[in-house]
């Protein structure tokens, strides 16, 4: 809405202006000791003041809201990216699990095809010797 107004230099001396009046209070006009002009400041300064003060909040507020938006899509990509992890270690240890088991099964099928052959030839030497 504001931008199509603005302009640097004046904009930064309104900043330099507001900053410097933002402690000043408004004293009454027929006040006899605030006779010089520099204590009186017109209704337009202070709206442009405000006006720019607004835009200034304005443009905070918004530069937060998108920080807080892109700081949660980050969020949400390493949260994605953790659960993607998980996943594969998970299938990872799982067929580590299925080879142990499978390799266990084997070495028993051995030991199993190594003791028959064992006792098959104690069988073959008992009855060489009878």
């Amino acid at each position: 809405m504001f931008a199509s107004y603005y302009n640097p230099v004046e904009s930064e001396y309104l900043s330099e202006k507001c900053s410097q009046t933002s402690n000043f209070k408004f004293a009454p006009q027929n006040n006899s000791s605030c006779s010089s002009r520099s204590h009186h400041r017109s209704e337009s300064y202070y709206n442009s003041c405000s006006i720019f003060n607004l835009v200034s909040k304005l443009s905070d507020i918004e530069q937060k809201r998108k920080k807080a938006e892109f700081e949660l899509e980050q969020r949400e990509k390493l949260r994605m990216k953790q659960e993607q992890i998980h996943k594969l270690c998970a299938e990872k240890e799982k067929k580590l699990r299925e080879r142990a088991k499978q390799q266990s099964l084997q070495k028993q099928e051995q030991n199993r095809d190594a003791l028959r052959k064992f006792y098959e030839l104690q069988i073959v030497v008992a009855l060489i010797v009878v």
